[in-house]
């Protein structure tokens, strides 16, 4: 028991933390960071500033030396002062979240975060960083507003939710870290990896999808019918009058292709997972192709369609298939441990 006695009292000392972090900063897609909302403490460098002062005011104490005493007072003053203008740097500042690109399973996740500054005051090295990602960095002295694109990892389909942003700076000497926990209100849908494979040429035509057939049009030649007034003069076949004395006009056709349906039922034994990745695989390849398709799944039936809304319609369906069941087999989990499970991917 004393064995688990250490990870038991920093567990719930992270969950009592986030449940202070969650009431002072509540979520919100823009933020103002003020006195309230930033939390400043020296880095190690710090620390060993601070404890070079304490070592030479010890020794103008010892020695009685008053030249020693004053430089320990000089950069004792020194450190406070770096104190206000490391918070100054990150006060007034305005995060706002600005975009969010969706992502195929095991890619980034593309976060847009836009950072500003009020009035003529500016701000220099400030970091922003997720904990999954790479931190980035930006500097807001010329320009009044910079937008920072962040790009996180993930790894299964669904909800993404990238956490709290920190936002962090050590200007102007290093010494002293001021910072903030953001929650930015924002997630990403991930959409299945796509797996190449041959699963609806195997399947063919859909059966319920009809035949193929034409339908009148301007592209190709389908024969001659007799004129009808009203007609028009440039269809009217002027040979067929010299020949038989009888007045035709041609007729034109335009071939009505067959709709392509994505079933279910063609990549069901595949597995859940493996099955939308196939799925996936030939949304992307009939819409390159500019075919018009289809999507049947058990809870939801997309009639055929083309272009990009189209196949954003496809993809998000195939990526919050089963969300809804997944995370009830995982509620009894949840009650059983006693912890709090954030579904999403990565």
């Amino acid at each position: 028991m004393m064995k688990w006695l250490p990870a038991v009292l920093v567990q719930k000392g992270e969950q009592r933390f986030e449940r202070w972090l969650n009431r002072r900063i509540k979520p919100t897609r823009k933020i103002t960071l003020d006195q309230r909302k930033i939390f400043i403490f020296p880095t190690t460098e710090g620390f060993f500033f601070a404890l070079m002062i304490l070592a030479i005011f010890l020794g103008g104490v010892n020695y009685e030396s008053t030249l020693v005493l004053g430089l320990s007072f000089s950069l004792a003053a020194m450190f406070i002062i770096t104190i206000l203008h490391t918070y100054r740097n990150l006060s007034g500042l305005v995060v706002e979240a600005s975009r969010v690109e969706s992502c195929f399973a095991g890619d980034d996740a593309s976060f847009a975060v836009n950072i500003s500054r009020q009035g003529r005051r500016t701000h220099e090295s400030i970091f922003l960083s997720w904990q999954s990602g790479l931190k980035r960095s930006c500097n807001l002295v010329e320009n009044h507003e910079e937008t920072v694109l962040m790009l996180l990892p993930t790894q299964a389909r669904g909800w993404y939710t990238p956490g709290r942003l920190k936002v962090y700076t050590e200007f102007p000497l290093g010494i002293v870290r001021a910072w903030s926990w953001l929650d930015l209100d924002v997630t990403c849908l991930v959409y299945p990896r796509p797996i190449k494979n041959n699963f609806f040429q195997i399947a063919a035509w859909d059966p319920m999808d009809g035949q193929a057939g034409k339908e009148v049009g301007v592209d190709d030649f389908e024969g001659l019918k007799p004129y009808v007034p009203g007609d028009p003069l440039k269809h009217v076949h002027w040979k067929s009058l010299a020949r038989s004395g009888e007045l035709h006009s041609k007729v034109f056709v335009t071939s009505k292709q067959k709709n392509h349906w994505l079933n279910w039922s063609m990549v069901r034994a595949q597995g859940l997972e493996q099955g939308l990745s196939c799925l996936c695989y030939w949304v992307l390849k009939l819409s390159e192709a500019d075919h018009a398709y289809g999507l049947r799944l058990p809870d939801e039936t997309i009639q055929p369609g083309k272009g990009v809304a189209h196949k954003i319609h496809c993809l998000s369906a195939l990526a919050k298939f089963g969300l809804e069941e997944r995370a009830a087999s995982l509620a009894p989990a949840v009650v059983q441990d006693g912890r709090e499970i954030v579904s999403g991917a990565g």
